[in-house]
């Protein structure tokens, strides 16, 4: 009997925990789902980008033929997002690509300096792009990102999620337009196919919840083995 109150004693504080992990859980946090949530950190109109776009800290070359004055095999966009060009002076590169900075270079050197300037920009190495994994997961941690890195991927980064996990709970926060923006996002969904797996930007942090049911199971699990192995064992 003092076995059996210890047990039920046991149970009462587990469900109490597993309560309280539900209310206070993301879900009832007012995020936005669905396609809402898409909508919310700009997933429909931010597609990983077909033109890599130079941001602060990529490392660039920069060629004017016939002149090795202006030409720099390493030129490195500072953290403001700008290129310092000699004889041009300072020209945001932070969001745009190659071939559009590389013009503008020709068109300001053909302007005062040079008679139609042969102008080659590109990518030496780009700066590492990180995502954070937070929550229940098998490792949590900030992870340097691969191209066109999705929700997935970028779960996978952080060995997947647990047997805890409560897989219609993932956040995704993002800064839109220096606004911090967030969705909830349904991960059966998108690895059944029925939702798109919303590409992971530079800076996104990844918040996945905890299911204080799933949890409580697992403990009854743990609490109830010695007590089924020993009814296996006197049957056998």
């Amino acid at each position: 009997m003092a076995k059996l109150s210890e047990f039920s004693r046991f149970l009462a504080v587990g469900a109490v925990v597993a309560l309280s992990g539900c209310a206070g859980s993301i879900e009832e946090s007012g995020l936005p789902t669905g396609g809402a949530a898409y909508q919310a950190i700009d997933a429909d109109v931010v597609p990983a980008p077909v033109v890599y776009q130079i941001q602060a800290a990529d490392t660039l070359q920069l060629r004017v033929f016939g002149e090795p004055d202006i030409s720099a095999e390493l030129m490195r966009v500072d953290d403001a997002g700008f290129l310092q060009v000699p004889l041009v002076g300072q020209i945001k590169a932070d969001g745009r690509g190659t071939l559009d900075v590389q013009n503008e270079i020709r068109e300001k050197l053909a302007a005062s300096y040079l008679v139609d300037p042969k102008v080659t920009l590109s990518v030496i190495e780009p700066a590492p792009r990180y995502v954070s994994v937070e929550g229940d997961v098998g490792k949590p941690g900030v992870y340097e990102m691969t191209s066109k890195m999705t929700l997935l991927a970028a779960l996978a980064r952080a060995e997947s999620t647990t047997e805890t996990s409560k897989l219609s709970t993932v956040v995704i926060q993002r800064t839109v337009n220096g606004q911090k923006m967030a969705g909830r996002f349904d991960l059966p969904a998108i690895r059944g196919g029925l939702a798109p797996d919303p590409v992971i930007m530079d800076h996104d942090v990844i918040v996945v919840g905890t299911s204080g049911t799933r949890v409580f199971v697992k403990v009854l699990e743990r609490v109830l083995a010695p007590v089924t192995t020993g009814v296996f064992y006197m049957l056998r």
